[in-house]
């Protein structure tokens, strides 16, 4: 497993909210088993070790 530096995408919504994305390199898109048919993602805040952990949906 590698890592990778990304920047956040911010979409400004037309109410003015701001909401964050984070592209993941393709190939670990589907390494992941994602599709574009099945795409649900469960994530998971760690705020303790301050991580994001993000697993196929069940």
């Amino acid at each position: 497993m590698g890592g990778r530096n990304v920047k956040l995408i911010l979409n400004k919504s037309g109410m003015g909210n701001i909401n964050p994305r984070i592209p993941i390199p393709f190939i670990w898109f589907q390494m992941l088993g994602f599709n574009e048919d099945d795409r649900e993602a469960e994530i998971i805040l760690d705020e303790e070790k301050k991580e994001i952990i993000v697993k196929k949906a069940k």
